[in-house]
């Protein structure tokens, strides 16, 4: 289980990384696709430590 968790965290981490630098971009699309991204890390995240703490 905590491979898993270790796993999960570690591509949370890569998509936040990835979101950044779609937002340091001048596009708008991009940025506004970074902010779509970011949130969705966010909720995994989430969803993630809820998982962690139930178990």
């Amino acid at each position: 289980m905590n491979e898993v968790i270790e796993l999960q965290q570690s591509r949370m981490e890569a998509i936040h990384e990835f979101a950044g630098y779609l937002l340091a971009s001048e596009c708008g699309v991009a940025h506004a696709i970074a902010e779509k991204i970011s949130e969705l890390a966010a909720l995994s995240q989430e969803d993630l430590q809820i998982a962690l703490d139930a178990s």
